[in-house]
């Protein structure tokens, strides 16, 4: 026999509301922003309860905590800053050798090493192949004010390097070699002449004998340094020759220490005892002394 189609319950129709019914308020629209845990008049988000087969659902309020807030970072010691060991050898450093630094910068033959080589405007595009680390005495003075020494040896390396790149680049028997060449020397014995300088300052005890503050001493090398005494005696002595007598020391000084010689606006050729190095010194001085003793 044909089967029956199931029979279909049918719902009741809802009652119709009362005319005297008051009719609902509108549910409020959902926000688009749902408020901040922990900011302030924001309500607290409901957790639903009851059985997922159930009829109704009932809400309890939660109670958001606010965030913790992250625990700081800790950053690491910068290491370029120097050590109080380091900072206190560096304005050593700079109190030794920062009077002799603007010196070379102002001699008359390092015009061309007071700053830094443009070497894309002077047209030398090959200078950065051939020279890897460049250096000029006034990033010399600018690192000497900045305490960037820790050591002497620090400083007479970058000094070094000045002279070397340009012997480098331009070749010993440049004209520019030979003017480095001759500016290294002047460095090295005004450079030993600080420090033994300070040395001396250091080791001397005030109203101590004048023997002790005229003896020769050495640098670290071993190698003989003219005390300032030394020099400022040898200074006064030269004054006294007649005009004869210092043309013929200064084509002495010619002779033996070049270097030390530079020409004045005036036209007069200035002797610079600073320059000179221990030989030329010591052959001098035994020139005036002699000349001076044949006058008594």
């Amino acid at each position: 026999p044909p089967r029956s189609a199931p029979a279909v319950p049918l719902r009741p129709a809802p009652p119709a509301p009362s005319p005297s019914a008051a009719p609902a308020a509108p549910a409020a629209p959902a926000s688009a922003c749902p408020p901040l845990a922990g900011a302030a008049g924001a309500e607290s988000e409901p957790a639903l309860s009851g059985s997922q087969h159930g009829q109704t659902l009932t809400t309890a309020p939660v109670k958001r905590s606010a965030p913790k807030p992250p625990a700081p970072r800790s950053h690491p010691a910068a290491s370029y800053l120097p050590t109080e060991g380091e900072a206190s050898g560096a304005q050593k450093v700079r109190s030794i050798y920062r009077k002799t630094v603007n010196h070379l910068r102002n001699h008359p033959q390092a015009v061309h090493f007071k700053v830094a080589l443009n070497w894309k405007k002077a047209g030398f595009l090959d200078y950065p192949n051939i020279i890897s680390r460049p250096m000029d005495l006034g990033t010399v003075a600018k690192k000497l004010e900045r305490c960037e020494y820790a050591t002497a040896h620090a400083l007479l390396d970058d000094v070094d390097l000045v002279w070397d790149n340009a012997i480098k680049f331009n070749g010993a028997d440049s004209w520019i070699g030979k003017v480095a060449a001759e500016l290294r020397e002047i460095a090295k014995a005004k450079l030993a002449h600080a420090e033994a300088a300070y040395e001396q300052a250091q080791n001397t005890p005030s109203g101590g004998s004048g023997d002790a503050a005229n003896a020769l001493i050495t640098s670290r090398d071993g190698s003989k340094v003219l005390t300032p005494q030394m020099r400022l005696q040898f200074h006064g002595n030269a004054k006294r020759l007649r005009p004869t007598e210092m043309l013929e020391m200064q084509r002495l000084v010619r002779q033996c220490c070049p270097a030390a010689l530079s020409d004045i606006h005036t036209g007069d050729v200035k002797i610079d005892v600073d320059a000179l190095h221990f030989q030329a010194f010591i052959r001098l001085d035994v020139y005036v002394r002699n000349i001076l003793v044949q006058r008594v």
